[in-house]
């Protein structure tokens, strides 16, 4: 024992009080541990045992033994194993009397076993511990060590004795994933294919992939996601996977993963991510193949439209329209020539606008001819009729297209477009909304004249009930805006005590017109637009009828061929 240690022990041995001088002995024995002095670490550990004897409190005698034989054995025990005194520390850890301690004293004494190499005098203080859930947490411990030490064999030997299936799962994909790191890629997914947790078999499968296709092994990481039997997770692996490929310019590998991807909503979110990668490198041919591959069909009818819109903004009208013609789906086809006609509309591209919207009328037409049963009846409807049964994708692209010529203030243009619109209620919205640009340029008998052919073409509408509704509520909003004329107020109330509800009809739009052309065009031809597009946003497939001939007394605009307006754009 050495001379300083000598003189103090001598010291704490002079102390009268029992309880002070077990206290001082066990520091003393706890600061040689921590000078790696094993011999009088144990020989002063004893001492203070033997100390604890003698305190005559018999409370006190009980509460000192437990901490010195239990917490202060184990941190002395702890102490002597990080200077390899392996053997002293095993047998103070031994005599700990409080099972739970002493099982957890072993962990610590093997866990730093552990990291030196010692795997066998480890293993035997691992069997020591009788509780298998805390031998578990033991090895599982020893494994992280392992792993982060990159001794994957020595990590693997302790899971072979790990018992609990979760702890030995997780332990087995970290093993996976750090033999994947280091490219032991046939051992790493040997491993993470022994896992018996299907979820974390798949996380460390999916792992496995990531870091294949990272390491450029893209055909051995498609193999292994293809054998995960889970479809999600595989969906996950090769989304991922092909996101991968894409990054690295492999663009016919990718699209080719994306498609192997059973559900389809999956495959349609990563056929997706694809095209959108496309799309951002300009790769227009790419992202159309790409698209067509998804099998969801209102995916793939959504993807291939915002590829067509895309080439509308670049000014490729015709390749956006060949786009548009790959859909199967008539009425979806329609629809998105009728977003792609707004689209070019709405960035001035007003010819594109117009001949997409003369290509919907054409079809419409088509389509309609082809329903009717005799030849004859065809020849003699083609020649009595410019477009037959137009349906709301045309009426409302022409809308959109007459109120953005009106916004660029080409009023001729505009109203054209506007008058040439079969559908009641998308002319009334497109001449009202020319009418009120109209009037915010100073062009008020323009603005009445185009109020006055709105109103007249919402009186078309079919449904009496709400148009008889919606004229009454633009009735009182329009009066009430008109200050201090109580003739109107008196007027609107004659008109609502009508019965007829044509003549209601009438006379509500007459009385709005009046309001209009007393000083108020803009503010009707507001309201008016406001009534309309709720109409629209409610009922627009129930609303549209066709003409068939004058309503009132006002006349029903010539429906002019669009071909003639973009041969004068």
């Amino acid at each position: 024992m050495a001379q300083p240690i000598d003189q103090t022990l001598e010291k704490i041995l002079a102390i009268a009080d029992a309880y002070q001088r077990a206290e001082a002995l066990a520091e003393l024995a706890i600061e040689s541990a921590k000078g790696g002095l094993a011999a009088p670490a144990a020989e002063i550990l004893q001492r203070s045992i033997q100390a604890v004897a003698t305190i005559e409190d018999a409370s006190l005698r009980e509460l000192t033994k437990w901490d010195i034989e239990n917490t202060k054995a184990a941190t002395i025990a702890i102490q002597l194993t990080q200077f390899d005194e392996d053997e002293q520390a095993t047998a103070i850890a031994a005599a700990i009397p409080r099972a739970d301690q002493r099982e957890a004293t072993f962990a610590q004494i093997a866990f730093h076993q552990a990291q030196r190499g010692k795997l066998e005098p480890m293993f035997g203080l691992i069997a020591k511990i009788t509780n298998p859930g805390k031998r578990d947490e033991a090895l599982a411990m020893i494994v992280d060590e392992l792993v982060a030490s990159d001794r994957c064999d020595q990590a693997m030997q302790c899971c072979e004795r790990l018992i609990d299936g979760i702890i030995k799962s997780v332990a087995l994909e970290k093993i996976a994933i750090k033999l994947a790191e280091t490219k032991q890629y046939d051992r790493a997914i040997a491993v993470a294919q022994s896992i018996e947790a299907g979820s974390r078999r798949a996380y460390a499968l999916e792992e496995m992939v990531v870091k294949l296709a990272e390491a450029k092994q893209y055909a051995q990481a498609q193999t292994v996601a293809q054998a995960v039997e889970d479809p999600t997770i595989k969906a996950r692996m090769l989304r991922s996977l092909a996101a991968i490929t894409i990054d690295a310019g492999l663009y016919d590998q990718a699209i080719d993963i994306a498609s192997r991807i059973e559900e389809r909503s999956r495959q349609a979110d990563a056929l997706t991510d694809i095209v959108i990668a496309f799309l951002a490198d300009h790769n227009y041919d790419m992202a159309i193949e790409a698209a067509n591959a998804i099998l969801e069909v209102d995916r793939k009818i959504s993807t291939l439209e915002q590829i067509a819109l895309k080439l509308v903004q670049l000014d490729e009208g015709d390749r956006a329209i060949a786009v548009i013609k790959t859909i199967t789906d008539a009425q979806a086809r329609k629809t998105a020539l009728a977003r792609l006609s707004v689209q070019a509309a709405q960035s001035g591209q007003f010819e594109m606008a117009l001949a997409i919207a003369q290509l919907l009328r054409q079809i419409n037409q088509a389509e309609a001819v082809a329903n009717m049963p005799m030849v004859e009846e065809q020849e003699t409807i083609i020649q009595t009729t410019p477009f037959v049964n137009e349906d709301a994708s045309v009426s409302y692209s022409l809308q959109e297209i007459a109120t953005h010529l009106a916004e660029y203030r080409q009023f001729d243009k505009a109203i054209r477009v506007a008058r040439s619109i079969e559908s009641p209620l998308s002319k009334t919205k497109a001449l009202a909304e020319i009418a009120v640009r109209s009037a915010d340029a100073g062009q008020y008998d323009q603005a009445i004249e185009l109020l006055r052919r709105a109103i007249a073409s919402f009186q078309k509408v079919k449904n009496e009930f709400l148009l008889l509704s919606a004229l009454t509520e633009l009735s009182i909003e329009a009066t009430s805006n008109n200050d201090g004329d109580r003739q109107y107020d008196q007027n609107l109330q004659q008109v609502q005590a009508l019965e007829d509800s044509m003549e209601k009809v009438k006379a509500l739009a007459a009385l709005v017109l009046s309001l209009a052309e007393a000083g108020q065009v803009q503010e009707v031809a507001e309201l008016l637009v406001h009534t309309v597009a709720k109409l629209q946003d409610e009922h627009f497939p129930h609303l549209i009828k066709k003409p068939e001939g004058e309503v009132g007394d006002e006349p029903i605009d010539e429906i002019e061929d669009i071909n003639n307006i973009l041969d004068q754009l």
